[in-house]
């Protein structure tokens, strides 16, 4: 197992044996800590003063790219999204990322270790804040806050989006597996099985004025009998079972695409290994801060 990167403040705590594992680790202020998910935690990104990650199981830096043709020319910053910042104190907690409607250029974390990918048992739980009106601040394209694929959001994908609506937006959960095993050279069918793929709700709760707590819970995919959750201010709205797909990556090119054509705030995004009770998903979005983390 690889050893995980722990980096900006506040600190995340782990559990003993984790702990006596890291060298030269900081002094922590464990008098406010909630450990009931540390064993699952993969990857924490605060947003709080820098895009790097709090905590990492891979790679925690935040690559920028030109556009998604042109992954092979990203960089380990923002220099090609100058629409993309830190937002000092703006968000949930502390700091957030910012998006002035970030079109082309794309920004993302590899997946590689901070998601628990596997062929035939996927599962885990992705969890962050949104502040967004979608009617006011989006331009008319699909807006996907958060995405996680090898290849595009058809080919063993988890996404969420905005759909580009006339009137009040969509907002959808997207789980398609890998895009050979269900698609079609006849055009209605291949559109068919899409939207099989993706389950919506009108109306959702979001607003410019205040954040929306956004959670997506998988439980193994790839087994062929698989389900998947989607949560708004821990209320779950979405549920979509049984997935049948196989789900395929070759790991190290996966990523973890974040605000794709989208204008607001992300901030707190956590991963996790396992996937949460709707218990915990209340849990997690009402504790002060993310259960893992020393004030």
């Amino acid at each position: 197992m690889n050893t995980p990167t722990k980096l900006n403040k506040p600190l995340l705590i782990l559990s003993m044996s984790t702990l006596l594992g890291i060298a030269a680790c900081s002094a922590l202020n464990t008098s406010r800590v909630d450990h009931r998910f540390d064993d699952a935690l993969l990857f924490y990104a605060s947003f709080d003063t820098a895009t790097t990650a709090d905590f990492a199981r891979g790679d925690p830096r935040l690559y920028s790219a030109p556009s998604r043709k042109q992954l092979n020319a990203a960089a380990s910053s923002l220099q090609f999204a100058p629409a993309v910042s830190i937002a000092l104190d703006q968000g949930k907690y502390g700091g957030a990322l910012e998006f002035n409607n970030n079109l082309v250029p794309v920004v993302f974390y590899k997946a590689a270790n901070n998601v628990n990918f596997k062929p035939q048992n996927w599962s885990g739980t992705i969890a962050f804040w949104l502040k967004i009106d979608p009617d006011q601040d989006l331009s008319k394209n699909y807006v996907d806050p958060i995405q996680i694929t090898e290849t595009s959001h058809r080919n063993a994908a988890i996404w969420t989006d905005f759909t580009p609506t006339n009137n009040k937006r969509m907002f959808r959960l997207g789980v398609a597996g890998d895009e050979a095993s269900w698609t079609s050279s006849d055009k209605d069918i291949a559109t068919k099985g899409f939207y099989h793929r993706v389950r919506g709700i009108l109306d959702p709760p979001f607003s410019g004025d205040r954040w929306t707590h956004v959670a997506i819970t998988h439980d193994q995919l790839g087994s062929g009998n698989a389900s998947a959750n989607l949560y708004l201010d821990g209320q779950r709205v979405i549920t979509h079972q049984p997935i049948k797909d196989p789900f395929t990556w070759q790991h190290n090119n996966a990523n973890i695409y974040l605000g794709l054509r989208y204008s607001g705030f992300i901030d707190e995004l956590l991963i996790f290994d396992r996937p949460f009770t709707a218990a915990e998903i209340t849990q997690l979005q009402n504790v002060p801060r993310p259960a893992i983390v020393a004030p």
